[in-house]
Order: C-alpha cells, then structure tokens, then sequence
C-alpha cells in the first residue's frame, strides 16, 4: 500500500472519532459497565441473603449487557 491508501483507509475509520475520542468512549463503557456490575452483584448477594427473589437484578443486567451490545454493533456497521 502507498502512502495515500493508508492515509485514506484511516481516516474512513476514524470518519466520526479519532484514537483518543475512542479511546475516551471504549474506557467510558468500560467504567459504566463495571460500576453497574458491582452495584448489580452486591443487590443481588444482599437479595439472596435475605430470601428475596434476584430475578429483577439478573434482568437489569442481562438488558444493560443487550443494549451497550447492540448499540456497538449498529454503530460499527
């Protein structure tokens, strides 16, 4: 590839964001998905404990994992 090809090729990826907008996205993700873990994880142990039902936090869960899935992948095609 030549100089040019791979100028072009870079910037049709990074048409909407560059590497550090990205970079900032990715990580933010990442930070929000973790935080909604813990928070899920500690809810759903104090629920067992005290024999509630935990399927409610399963679901929050499972729809914060489907939705933040989705989005990425309407957005990469």
């Amino acid at each position: 590839m030549e100089k040019e090809e791979i100028l072009e090729k870079s910037r049709r990826e990074n048409r909407d964001m560059d590497e550090r907008e990205q970079k900032i996205d990715d990580d933010s993700v990442y930070h929000g998905m973790l935080g909604i873990f813990v928070l899920v994880f500690f809810y759903l142990f104090f629920k067992m404990f005290t024999n509630q039902p935990v399927t409610d936090m399963l679901s929050i869960l499972t729809a914060n994992l489907t939705i933040t899935s989705y989005y990425k992948y309407k957005i990469s095609n």
